[in-house]
């Protein structure tokens, strides 16, 4: 890095989020870079388990600081139940609940 070059920082509450640009991770939260990238706005999406998935941008070129809290994941626990009456046990998976917390989307 150069002295006095433009930083980017991106911090997460929870730490530890891997900080994806461009669908390649470039680090994880929290994170400080030299600001090379072009002045333009960089789209950037924060993924960590157990946690909805974040995106934002950060202007390219200039000192840029990012502070975004996560939200933990709504999941269910999914059985299924064959034609047969065979139990399939589907696993946990991140879902979207309805208003009142009965129905849901995967």
């Amino acid at each position: 890095r150069s002295p006095g070059g433009p930083v980017v920082s991106v911090n997460s509450t929870p730490a530890g989020a891997a900080i994806l640009i461009a669908g390649k991770e470039v680090g994880r939260t929290p994170w400080f870079a030299d600001n090379a990238w072009p002045n333009v706005p960089i789209a950037f999406e924060l993924v960590l388990p157990g946690y909805r998935r974040a995106s934002g941008t950060f202007q390219g070129g200039v000192e840029a600081r990012v502070e975004l809290v996560l939200t933990r994941a709504k999941t269910k626990k999914v059985v299924v139940v064959t034609d047969a009456g065979i139990i399939v046990d589907a696993g946990v998976l991140e879902v979207e609940l309805d208003d009142d917390g009965d129905d849901f989307e995967v």
